[in-house]
């Protein structure tokens, strides 16, 4: 069982107040009516130049993960992320039905670095040059995952410090009956295995670096408390665990409203509907207020 330490500093009203005025810009220091996005399916692409800047980059031992930041100190990621297990033998004990019998151990926060700002972030070395702002991890707490449903796959940081407006601002959080577009975007730090040869990639190495695509809507699992995607030859990809799932409101914000938990089938598979699965934020609200502070609040506009 994960130990879950209640948060010592939380957002205060005016906190969230702020928060939410600011919140879900697509492009770092540009006001919000210069972020409206056509509405178009764009498919898997690099990041622009402080474009989302909200989603982060998680890093702890040799595993790579992506966040997203809700508030100044506050950042969203994978219970799996935030954990030390055996991944072979887990997916052994789950071919067993000997869910119970699988342990894991929270990362501590010294361990976690959280790589922030709008420095575009994309290689094919490791590790990857990057003009961000390091941050540190001073809480974790992670939700009790199950390893083999993988549902409850939801973890928050708190930093050691604020993050400064000049790195990066927060998405914005959904209301709890938030109808979900047809169209959702997930971005993160997942590797491209569609990546091709050019002067940059001479042997056609995976590239690894922030990334979003677009994303069909397909289903919502309220048991498990899971959205679904399905779409023919786009996904989600290894190191985009952690990463935002999000929509965009009719004002040009983006509304976060999933976090990336794991796929069907490997990313690897092309010219096939593929089918993503994400921790659903809405129905998980309270959890999130109780341990950051963090409220939903009307837009005051």
């Amino acid at each position: 069982m994960n130990i879950s330490p209640r948060f010592k500093v939380k957002f205060t009203t005016e906190e969230n107040e702020l928060n939410n005025k600011n919140c879900g810009v697509h492009f770092l220091g540009q006001p919000l009516q210069k972020n409206r996005l056509v509405k178009k399916s764009y498919g898997g692409r690099e990041f622009e130049e402080n474009e989302y800047p909200w989603t982060v980059v998680l890093a702890h031992e040799e595993a790579a993960c992506s966040g997203v930041q809700i508030s100044r100190r506050h950042i969203l990621t994978a219970a799996h992320c935030v954990l030390h297990f055996d991944d072979e033998k887990s997916h052994e004990l789950c071919a067993i039905n000997q869910s119970q019998s699988i342990v894991s151990a929270l990362a501590d926060p010294e361990e976690m670095s959280v790589l922030i700002g709008g420095g575009k972030m994309y290689c094919y070395t490791n590790p990857c040059q990057h003009n961000k702002t390091l941050y540190k991890a001073k809480k974790i707490i992670s939700k009790e995952l199950n390893m083999c449903e993988k549902n409850d796959d939801l973890a928050l940081i708190e930093l050691t410090q604020n993050i400064s407006e000049r790195d990066s601002t927060p998405i914005c959080m959904p209301e709890v009956d938030l109808q979900l577009n047809p169209v959702l975007y997930a971005s993160g730090i997942g590797l491209d295995p569609s990546s091709p040869i050019t002067f940059d990639n001479p042997n056609g190495d995976q590239a690894h670096g922030q990334q979003v695509v677009a994303l069909r809507y397909y289903a919502v699992d309220q048991l498990l408390q899971q959205i679904q995607t399905k779409t023919f030859a786009k996904a989600i990809c290894q190191g985009d665990s952690g990463g935002p799932l999000f929509q965009i409101d009719e004002d040009g914000r983006h509304i976060l409203v999933g976090i990336t938990s794991h796929m069907l089938r490997k990313c690897t598979h092309h010219n096939e509907n593929m089918i993503n699965v994400f921790t659903d934020v809405r129905a998980n609200l309270d959890w999130i207020c109780k341990y950051s502070g963090h409220k939903k609040m009307t837009y005051p506009f």
